[in-house]
């Protein structure tokens, strides 16, 4: 599991981590959100700095995405100043939960916005059950949830420090555990 505060690289790690491992050969599945940003030409004038809009879901095996949030949608739900589009995280996210087989799962993330959605806690709920390998990040926070994740397995704290040496050490921990679950 990796944890951290946002904007500091988990779903950079993740991604890190997806790539390294299907160049490697290994099957990956999952999701990773991302940030949506308007660009400075958006923002009304030159050299100004894009500002976040939302988050997008994208499946890692069919490339699907969808709108998870916007500053634009008005929920409910909504979470600080963005409406959470749960159906469209649903549409995207659920699929995607299924573990390829003798690969790894990777979700991207267990935060605020995807917990609004109850068919999605449920399949995390059962993933914290699950022996098989997983890459999951989480926030810096609590939640019942997020402490079950936490308590099944290691965790990486994720900082600017620790974010660039992780994706390889996560990798070689995880072909570890592939190559011992299949001499078992």
């Amino acid at each position: 599991m990796l944890s951290g505060r946002p904007g500091v690289g988990k779903t950079t790690v993740a991604q890190a981590v997806a790539r390294e491992l299907s160049a490697a050969g290994v099957p990956v599945g999952g999701f990773v959100t991302e940030e949506v940003r308007t660009g400075p030409e958006a923002a009304g004038s030159r050299g100004a700095s894009p500002s976040r809009r939302g988050f997008a879901v994208e499946d890692l095996q069919s490339g699907q995405r969808a709108t998870l949030a916007d500053v634009s949608l008005p929920g409910p739900p909504r979470i600080g100043r963005y409406g959470v589009d749960v159906e469209a995280f649903e549409r995207v996210a659920l699929p995607a939960l299924r573990r390829p087989a003798g690969g790894v799962l990777v979700v991207d993330e267990v935060g605020p916005m995807e917990l609004e959605s109850t068919a999605f806690r449920d399949r995390i709920a059962r993933l914290a059950d699950d022996p098989e390998p997983a890459v999951v990040t989480v926030p810096a926070r609590t939640h019942p949830l997020l402490e079950r994740l936490r308590a099944a397995g290691d965790e990486d704290a994720v900082t600017t420090e620790t974010r660039d040496g992780l994706p390889a050490s996560i990798v070689a921990r995880l072909r570890r555990s592939l190559r011992d679950e299949e001499a078992a």
